[in-house]
This record gives C-alpha cells, sequence and structure tokens, in this order.
C-alpha cells in the first residue's frame, strides 16, 4: 500500500513540477511586481528619481510591450509612472514583506531580475503548497484519491492563477500549511512556530492566523496538541515583536500606517474616492468570483454534506474541530480588518478549510472501517 502512494507521490510531484513551471513561463504580469521591483532597486540605491526610472527600466525589458503598457493604464498608475513621490508613497506597503523582499534581492544577486523572480517564487510556494496538500491527505486517503483530491483543490483554489502573480501568497500559504500540518499531525511546536515566523515574515498581517490558532489550542486541545500555556505565551510575544519591529523598519510612523490598513483607514479611502462601502465592494468581488467560477463552491459543498451524513464519531472538540472553527474565525477577522483587500488573500484560509473537511471525512471513514471490522 505505502509503496503504491509513493508512486502516486512521485507523479503529483512530476505533474506539479511541470504545472506550476508551466505557469512561471506564462506570468500575469500584476502591478505589484513594481512595488516589488523597486524596492530591490532601493537596496543599492536611495536616489528616488533614479530608483522610479530603473524599476520601470527594469520591467519594460523584461516583460512583452502589451502587458508593459497595461500597467501604465489607469489614473493612479499613469501618476505613478509621471512623478516619483507618487510612486514610492507605497515603499512602506513593500517593507511589510521583510522576507520576501530579501529572497527577490537573493535571486536578484545571483542574476535574476525581480519581474522574474517575483513570478518564480510565486510558482515555487504552490508548487511546496500542493506537495504538502497530497502528503497530508495521504494520511486518511489512498494515493489514487489524494492525487485527484489534491489536484482538485489546486484546480478549484485557483493556485494556478496565484503562480502567475507577482505575490508573496503562495509561499505565505505554504509555510502557514505545513506549520498546521506540523501541530495536528506531529504534535511539534517549535517548527510550526518557525513557519508561522516565516509566514509573517513574507507579509505582515498573517500574524492574524497563528495567534487565533495558538490561542484557541490553549484554550481546547492544550493536552491533545502537547503544548503548555509557557510555550504558546512565548510563541505568541515572539509573533508579536516580529509584527512590531516589522512595523518598526517600514513606516516612520507606524501606528498611523498600521491605522489606514485597517478598515477605519479603507472606509476613509473608499469614501474619498468614491462615496461606496468598502465591505460592500468586497463581498461584491467575492460574490462575482463565485458566479464567473461556480465550480469553486463544490469543493466545500460536497465533503460538509458528506461530514453532515456520516456523523460524528466524537463529541470531543479536537484538533481538526479547533483548526476548522479557528480558520473560520481568522477569515473574518482578515475580512472585517483588511476589507479593500483581493480575493488572492483568501485562498490559503479557503483551501484550509476545505482541506480540514476532507481529512476530517477520511478520518470517520477510516474510525467506521475500523469499528466495522471489530
Amino acid at each position: 500500500m505505502q509503496n503504491i502512494k509513493n508512486v502516486y507521490f512521485l507523479a503529483f510531484t512530476v505533474l506539479s513540477a511541470l504545472l506550476f513551471g508551466y505557469t512561471y513561463t506564462r506570468p500575469s504580469y500584476n502591478w505589484d511586481l513594481l512595488l516589488y521591483t523597486s524596492a530591490v532597486v532601493s537596496f543599492d540605491e536611495s536616489n528616488p528619481q533614479v530608483i522610479h526610472d530603473r524599476t520601470y527600466h527594469i520591467a519594460q525589458e523584461s516583460m512583452p510591450a502589451e502587458a508593459y503598457k497595461v500597467l501604465l493604464t489607469g489614473k493612479y498608475e499613469e501618476d505613478s509612472y509621471s512623478n516619483p513621490e507618487v510612486f514610492l508613497s507605497l515603499r512602506p506597503l513593500a517593507k511589510t514583506r521583510p522576507l520576501y523582499i530579501s529572497l527577490l534581492i537573493l535571486l536578484n544577486k545571483i542574476g535574476l531580475n525581480p519581474v522574474s523572480g517575483t513570478v518564480l517564487l510565486s510558482s515555487i510556494g504552490c508548487f511546496l503548497f500542493s506537495l504538502c496538500c497530497f502528503l497530508w491527505l495521504a494520511k486518511y486517503y489512498s494515493g489514487m484519491q489524494s492525487f485527484f483530491l489534491s489536484l482538485v483543490i489546486i484546480y478549484v483554489g485557483r493556485f494556478t492563477t496565484l503562480a502567475k502573480m507577482a505575490t508573496p501568497e503562495a509561499l505565505s500559504a505554504a509555510a502557514m500549511l505545513a506549520a498546521a500540518f506540523f501541530i495536528i499531525e506531529k504534535r511539534k511546536f517549535i517548527p510550526a512556530l518557525l513557519l508561522f515566523g516565516g509566514a509573517v515574515g513574507l507579509r505582515y498581517d498573517n500574524v492574524v492566523f497563528p495567534i487565533i490558532i495558538l490561542i484557541a489550542l490553549l484554550f481546547f486541545n492544550r493536552k491533545e496538541s502537547q503544548i503548555t500555556r509557557t510555550l504558546v505565551s512565548i510563541g505568541i510575544g515572539a509573533l508579536i515583536l516580529e509584527f512590531i519591529f516589522i512595523l518598526l523598519i517600514a513606516a516612520d510612523n507606524p501606528l498611523q500606517y498600521f491605522s489606514s490598513q485597517l478598515f477605519l483607514g479603507a472606509f476613509a479611502q473608499s469614501s474619498a474616492a468614491s462615496g461606496s462601502n468598502t465591505y460592500g465592494n468586497a463581498i461584491n468581488r467575492f460574490l462575482m468570483d463565485l458566479r464567473l467560477a461556480p465550480s469553486r463552491i463544490l469543493i466545500f459543498i460536497v465533503p460538509i454534506i458528506a461530514y453532515a451524513l456520516l456523523g460524528k464519531i466524537s463529541k470531543k472538540p479536537y484538533l481538526f474541530y479547533t483548526f476548522f472553527w479557528s480558520t473560520v474565525v481568522v477569515l473574518v477577522v482578515r475580512i472585517a480588518l483588511f476589507p479593500s483587500v483581493e480575493i488572492r488573500f483568501y485562498i490559503f484560509y479557503l483551501a484550509l478549510i476545505c482541506m480540514l473537511l476532507l481529512m476530517e471525512l477520511g478520518n470517520m471513514i477510516q474510525a467506521k472501517s475500523r469499528f466495522a471490522v471489530r
């Protein structure tokens, strides 16, 4: 049985490598690549005009003319192109992703320009996420079932789209999924904490997920997860200190910058721009995404229905339940705090919810099978 799973894992690894290797050759060239390219350029240059000009030059040399023209289309895009001060006003945002920028700088030092580097990191992140997805599902399903379920999650979760974009989301998703795996399956807190720390370094607002998860584990699953109050306190403290440190290096006025990213700032920006409701816009974008691709709903509906039909094996609130409901809470909190962000920022949480449901379903099937044999 294990040999068969290994064969499926090898086949899945090859297929994922080919799939995300292909996405690397078909980047989407979203505007964020300019922001991250400027952060890499500013590592060796301090003159705003030079940073601005070199950033756009690198972008122009690294993509087709049509794609480059799109980056200059729109009022803000035009203002950023013509005015270095407007363009560099977003530099604090790039600084809130210090680990991501460090990886881009490293790739640049070995000869890969930042435009290609952003897409490479996204493709690698999605590849690692897919492997972790298979390995975790394989603990509860056969090799063939894990193979197809992993492909479904990758497709429905839009990871093939995410892999083409300049964003730290793919790498942070892989890190947080691996952290969840270490806690639930291995009961190893230190590796999980290091991975959570890496996710926060990739994107500072990822701190919401590990803090809520650790607090939930402390209250509901302290014995099962084999963690202590002291360990959790140290972990939460370390994550909060990392978050504060990132804010301190990102902006001259950290509190003002952070508040501008929260819902109050988002409401103010939205009202000033169009008078529309930011939360309404976020919900409309989410519903539009579902209308354009209704198949994405199935990955959540099917395991939920199966879960309800099979029933619970135990009423004890163990780790799967805690992680499931904590992830739902994190999703709601993130939407509440950062309503203006795009749907791709929530892909990991939706995929994790789906995986937890599928794994709990597999766990219940295994338990019922063992009970039937007895």
